[in-house]
This record gives structure tokens, sequence and C-alpha cells, in this order.
């Protein structure tokens, strides 16, 4: 495979990485280490206001502690959600280098959304293997982030309603007003209200 794509997650305050971002690192340097791809890119921008540095930032700096080369890192930091993860890493890095085959990882619970995004951020000359990490999170904080991930699941299908497979363009324009709302608020619900208002007005104008 070309590269392992790492999810960001967002950091510690202190800027360490949390407890699902060491995960996901784990099950990503367990792959890398067993040769599965030459590289890793990680990929997370600036989440957390009161962190110095980027989720991909963060999680390089452990991995290097982990004993990974710094030749083999590629950071992505303009993502700050899902579909930024694969739309920046596409246009910043995979398109470039013809890398065609990789492996994204992310938390078990992230999947079926992450293959989702995945699959229709990059398009069909694209091969992606999924991998999930175990976060080992008790059944409180997994509930937890179940719920927040069936939200930002109805947000995603609704960013990247009737966008075919692949058209970087349309959905680098969708996610330059989305990262604008991202400003106001974080809560995925009251995006999604946003959104769903924006899109119901624009199909009733007339044409």
């Amino acid at each position: 495979m070309d590269t392992i794509i790492v999810q960001g997650t967002k950091s510690n305050d202190n800027g360490s990485v949390t407890k699902i971002g060491k995960s996901r690192v784990d099950t990503a340097l367990d792959l890398y280490l067993n040769k599965r791809a030459k590289r890793i890119v990680f990929s997370g921008g600036y989440t957390n206001p009161n962190a110095k540095f980027s989720e991909a930032e963060n999680m390089r700096k452990y991995a290097l502690e982990c004993g990974v080369s710094d030749n083999d890192i590629i950071l992505e930091e303009r993502a700050r959600e899902t579909i930024g993860n694969a739309h920046f890493t596409k246009i910043n890095f995979l398109e470039s280098n013809k890398w065609y085959k990789n492996i994204a990882v992310s938390s078990k619970w992230h999947l079926p959304r992450l293959n989702f995004i995945f699959d229709r951020v990059l398009g069909d000359d694209y091969f992606t293997q999924y991998v999930g990490s175990d976060d080992k999170l008790t059944f409180q904080e997994l509930k937890k982030v179940k719920r927040a991930e069936n939200l930002w699941y109805m947000l995603d299908r609704l960013l990247l309603l009737g966008i075919s497979p692949g058209n970087d363009e349309i959905i680098s324009k969708r996610l330059s007003v989305f990262y604008s709302l991202l400003n106001i608020t974080e809560k995925p619900i009251s995006l999604f209200s946003i959104l769903h208002n924006q899109q119901h007005k624009a199909q009733a104008e007339p044409v």
C-alpha cells in the first residue's frame, strides 16, 4: 500500500494525544512496522484553541517517541473533521504522488462514517483499506462518542448530498462554507439545522 492515513482527534489542552488518538497512532505504527506501507500521513488541524500545535503535529510527536523515522511522516494540518481529512489528504498528497492504494486508520466506531466519506471524497480511482483501532473506552465513554458520531454521520450525508464521487471542486466549495460555520458552532445538531435550512431555501428559490 502507498500510505497509512491516520484520522486525527482533538488533542488535550497541553498538546498531548488523547487515549483515542494514541490508539489510532498505535494501530498505524503496527501496520507501518509490519511494512504494510512505507509512510504515514497524520491528518488533523487546529481543533483545540488551547493546544499550541495541530492534531497532526501532536500525533507526529507521539510517533517519533515510538521510534518512527521523521522521513516517513507526512502532516496534513488543514482538516477539522473527517471530510477534510479525506479531501485535504487527497488534493495535497495522494493525487500529486499517484498514491492510489491506501490504508485509513481510525477508531472502530468511526469506520462506517470513514468508509462512506473516503469512498465519496476520493472517488473511483482510489482503493482504501479500513483498519479500526480499539480505544478501550468504558461503556459510558463509548455511548457518548457513538451518540455524537451518529449526528456527524447525518451531517456528513447532508454535506455530500448530490456530489459525484471524487468531485474535488464542489467538495472544496462546500467545505469552505462548512468551515466558516464551524467558527460559529461545533455542535453537529446545530450545524445540521443551519445546513438543512440553507439547502431547503436554495431548493425553493426560482431558477
